[in-house]
């Protein structure tokens, strides 16, 4: 299993959302409505401006959402070391220049 992190702007969550519906990943709408949660923006304050998804990916799923991100210029990948790179999310935030969100998850 691979951990990765899935950041995607929040003018294509829609999209990211529909995508998670298709295969390889097949997951009910309901999942796909549930996948990403909100990051981050530049303040931390609504609204945000990236979404996310993070967990342990199947090699073959972790593979075509690179496969996906090199296609889609509004979303990044990257996997990472829970272990050794425990803030790795919120660094990727920081690189941004985001905060993590403060607000609810609506």
């Amino acid at each position: 299993m691979i951990r990765g992190l899935i950041l995607i702007l929040a003018e294509h969550l829609p999209s990211a959302r529909a995508l998670a519906t298709t295969a390889p990943f097949s997951l009910t709408e309901e999942e796909a409505a549930n996948l990403f949660v909100p990051a981050g923006s530049p303040s931390g304050d609504g609204p945000a401006t990236h979404y996310w998804a993070a967990g342990l990916f199947t090699p073959t799923h972790w593979n075509a959402i690179q496969g996906l991100a090199m296609l889609l210029p509004w979303a990044d990948c990257q996997a990472y070391d829970i272990a050794t790179q425990p803030d790795f999310p919120d660094t990727q935030l920081a690189v941004l220049g985001l905060q993590r969100w403060k607000g609810d998850m609506s």
